[in-house]
């Protein structure tokens, strides 16, 4: 039974009404790459749907081009680079990252890794945005109790910083549920590069629940890449997010070939819990 129980999907319906009611609009796929572990990385809705929360990208003066809204995700301690790749999505609080499961909630003790911070644009906290910080992650129950592949997604509330939220300062990607075909863009951090890695290619659905496509090189640290769709043959980091790196075998067992987990009514569930969470 991978839907959400119908208390939650009543809450969850209740949720998305009230953004509705407040402006926001319904608009709207390998390997994990990250170091600790292996050396990879890290019902379908009847219509195609993307959430574009608040219109932030479109009233606020962005300190940052897009390239920011992909970067590093860092472990506590000051590592010299990133263990997994996060991007920024649209939210209406402006706060939220999103990113593999297997990157946040992963190890031998089965728990939240903590103290984590991301780099936007860059993979080694020394990058012209700085640092921002996690405050709490979002996962969905299935990846907690079993490490489901069909639920490899994650969602990180970051903390404001100097009274602005991250996305106000690199705008955010919204996030599209029932897309799984056409041409995506995706960008990823291997760990110990200084520079992204990128790649553009057409998705294909593995089945019902798992997306894959073929770009090469995608090493560790590109766990939870975003997948981004209508942004032509650019990856600069603009798009519609429809997957991030993860899924079927953290991601994938080469670096060619990667997955995703399907971003369908689950995924969607898990979206809103993070929004009403943050």
């Amino acid at each position: 039974m991978r839907s959400a129980p119908g208390s939650l999907r009543l809450a969850l319906c209740r949720a998305a009404c009230a953004l509705l009611a407040t402006g926001t609009a319904l608009a709207g796929v390998g390997a994990p790459q990250h170091a600790p572990g292996p050396v990879r990385r890290a019902a379908a809705p009847s219509r195609d749907r993307a959430l574009t929360p608040g219109s932030s990208d479109r009233s606020r003066t962005l300190a940052l081009p897009s390239d920011y809204r992909i970067g590093a995700l860092l472990p506590p301690g000051g590592a010299e680079h990133g263990f997994c790749t996060a991007g920024v999505v649209a939210s209406p609080h402006h706060n939220l990252l999103v990113t593999a499961a297997h990157c946040v909630y992963d190890g031998p003790d089965r728990d939240y890794r903590t103290g984590l911070s991301f780099s936007p644009g860059d993979s080694t906290g020394h990058g012209p945005a700085g640092l921002w910080w996690a405050e709490r992650t979002v996962v969905d129950a299935g990846w907690m109790s079993r490490a489901d592949p069909d639920l490899d997604v994650a969602f990180v509330i970051m903390s404001p910083r100097d009274g602005r939220n991250i996305q106000d300062m690199v705008g955010g990607n919204p996030i599209a549920f029932g897309r799984a075909a056409g041409p995506v863009g995706l960008i990823g951090y291997p760990t110990g590069a200084d520079t992204p890695h990128s790649c553009v290619n057409r998705v294909h659905q593995l089945d019902e629940h798992q997306l894959w496509i073929y770009c090469p090189d995608f090493t560790s640290g590109t766990s939870g890449s975003p997948w981004l769709a209508d942004a032509g043959t650019a990856t600069g980091g603009s798009g519609t997010l429809i997957g991030v790196l993860g899924g079927h075998e953290h991601g994938g067992a080469t670096a060619d070939v990667s997955y995703s987990s399907y971003f369908g009514p689950d995924i969607a569930a898990l979206y809103y819990r993070a929004v009403a969470a943050s």
